[in-house]
Order: structure tokens, then C-alpha cells, then sequence
């Protein structure tokens, strides 16, 4: 999948606006994952990783693999750090399943 440099800002404040609005651990957890996955994935193969600067035609450049992980993983930090430390607490409780 990619997405091109324009949408990126629409992008992350959409997902900021969605997990204002629906966090769940399930959802805070598969968005953990998501970035995991696309910062590390488990390839074996050493063949060429993703293509980041693919050309989208019109659009321009477009963004994939690590590059998009990166970008959800900062609207993913952005969303953690609003609103004081309430998110930061449902977040660690999520991951580790630990009541502070």
C-alpha cells in the first residue's frame, strides 16, 4: 500500500480524530501492530526492501512500507500525548496488561 506526501497531514488527523473518539484496547493494539509490522517486518528474503519514493503519477511522490509506518507512528504519539496523561495510562495498560 501506498499513500501519497499530500494526504499525509489528512491522514493523521483523521486517525488522531478516530482514536479520540473510539480507542479501545483492540484498536490500540492493532495500531501497535500495524507499526511493528511496517518498521520490522519479517522478511527472510534479501531482496530489496520497500519502495518509499515511488512516483504516483499526477500526485507526486507517494509514501510506503517503513516511510508509512513512520507516519502512523507519529499520529500515534500525537494522539497518546493529548489531553494530559489519561491516553499514556490506557495505552500502558493495553500493552501490559497492568493496572497502574
Amino acid at each position: 500500500m501506498s499513500i501519497h506526501h499530500e494526504v499525509v497531514p489528512v491522514l493523521q488527523e483523521a486517525m488522531i480524530t478516530l482514536l479520540r473518539h473510539t480507542a479501545n484496547p483492540d484498536t490500540l493494539r492493532s495500531i501497535a501492530l500495524h507499526i511493528a509490522s511496517a518498521l520490522y517486518p519479517e522478511t527472510k528474503d534479501d531482496g530489496p526492501s520497500h519502495d518509499t519514493t515511488s512516483t504516483g503519477g499526477d500526485l507526486g511522490p507517494a509514501v510506503s512500507g517503513s516511510s508509512l509506518g513512520l507516519i502512523v507512528l507519529e499520529a500515534y504519539a500525537n494522539f497518546l500525548c493529548l489531553e494530559g496523561v489519561e491516553n499514556i495510562h490506557k495505552f500502558l495498560k493495553t500493552v501490559t496488561n497492568k493496572v497502574r
